[in-house]
């Protein structure tokens, strides 16, 4: 299986509310927000929405988290 591509972060470096997945720190945000919304909202906690390149990357995340979620990055 494929490694979400960064710097592997050790799990102290992924401050509050983030945690790390692969080698990114992800928050989840459980609100259904629009495309916009939910990008401003990632912005003000220091991240970015988190951007999936590949098929194996997207398996990746869907194994951990359930689609219902939103997802922020934070940016290492």
């Amino acid at each position: 299986m494929e490694e979400i591509h960064g710097t592997p972060p050790p799990a102290q470096d992924c401050p509050p509310p983030f945690f790390p997945l692969g080698r990114k720190c992800l928050s989840l945000n459980p609100s259904l927000l629009s495309w916009y919304d939910a990008r401003i909202d990632c912005e003000t906690q220091g991240g970015e929405l988190l951007r999936v390149d590949t098929q194996t990357q997207a398996e990746i995340i869907k194994y951990y988290l359930t689609i219902e979620d939103s997802l922020c990055l934070q940016p290492i």
